[in-house]
């Protein structure tokens, strides 16, 4: 019997691939809750998500939506299911849900409803996982029990919506137990985002990414990577959030960086993984909102005419298994 090897595979075809992690309330609330966050997280339940939809549909791109399995829910699982974990400080991670809270009291924890119809849109749209409580799977202080844990509870969330093999993206991209993520059945993950040149300083790979943003530098092409049966697709760039220091980024920079990359693929061939969190056009809204009204617009057309392919993680993820030479399993 033989498998895929393990190693990176050749990918020539033109191809944009998107991927938006869905958090809601459940990104950000163990460093920084509070009212600001809470009315973030209810704009995107009620009008940034469903407005996003729309603009893909409307243009017939497909999405990878990584979707906190929490927040697939109507309310919290019964208690219990998971070993007990806390935020720097001690209080419980589930502590800041307020108790018995549905999607019709709470929307910004949970959507549900949303899901439901990101299962019904056309073109169709990838439903893939952001944790199951976005915990940081690459947090020391989280335990191998616990990890197993969320990674199950997203596994049995798969098996109840009748997704096969879905896409994963690590809470703030901290990669973290692939022995579990493996056993728990995803296909795919997105991977740090890549750089023009090795730079093994976080400081410095943080320093570059600022100066292409604020520029509007041409982003990285990627190549997916098999690892032991899970495909890695790396990121190629983040559409950042309009605040603090970032609401400086010019809109015409994000816009040049995005079109740059379109045309990179057009040129040479492989993938622009665009990746963003539909919360963040909460700030400054409309800015980021109407920059990808632009690029999805110019990506539609593209795909329209065949210049480029617009891939789900999870497609690229069985293509790359299919193009990657095979070695004999022992």
């Amino acid at each position: 019997m033989s498998v895929s090897a393990d190693g990176p595979v050749a990918w020539n075809e033109p191809t944009l691939v998107i991927s938006l992690d869905l958090e809601l309330a459940w990104g950000s609330f163990d460093h920084d809750y509070g009212p600001e966050l809470l009315a973030m997280a209810r704009w995107t339940h009620d009008h940034g998500a469903p407005a996003l939809l729309e603009q893909l549909t409307r243009n017939g791109l497909s999405a990878t939506w990584a979707v906190v399995g929490a927040a697939m829910l109507d309310r919290l699982p019964e208690p219990g299911r998971l070993e007990p974990f806390s935020i720097p400080g001690g209080r419980d991670w589930f502590s800041f849900v307020p108790p018995g809270a549905t999607e019709q009291t709470a929307p910004e924890w949970f959507a549900a409803s949303f899901v439901r119809k990101l299962a019904e849109a056309t073109p169709k749209q990838e439903v893939g996982f952001h944790g199951f409580s976005h915990v940081i799977l690459g947090d020391p202080r989280l335990t191998a029990r616990r990890a197993r844990q969320e990674l199950e509870m997203c596994a049995e969330l798969a098996r109840k919506l009748s997704l096969e093999s879905p896409s994963f993206v690590f809470p703030r991209n901290n990669v973290g137990h692939l022995d579990a993520l493996r056993a728990a059945g995803m296909g795919s993950y997105r991977g740090p985002d890549a750089l023009p040149f090795r730079l093994r300083r976080r400081s410095l790979r943080s320093a570059w990414s600022v100066a292409a943003d604020v520029l509007g530098l041409r982003p990285v092409l990627v190549r997916p990577r098999i690892e032991a049966g899970l495909v890695n697709i790396p990121g190629s760039l983040m559409v950042r959030y309009a605040a603090g220091w970032r609401k400086y980024i010019p809109d015409a920079s994000r816009l040049r960086r995005l079109r740059a990359g379109l045309k990179l693929i057009r040129q040479r061939g492989g993938i622009l993984h665009v990746w963003f969190h539909p919360e963040n056009l909460f700030f400054e809204r409309p800015r980021l909102e109407r920059v990808l009204a632009d690029f999805h617009a110019e990506a539609g057309d593209l795909a329209a005419s065949s210049k480029i392919r617009v891939l789900t993680m999870g497609q690229i993820a069985r293509e790359a298994l299919t193009k990657a030479p095979a070695r004999a399993e022992r």
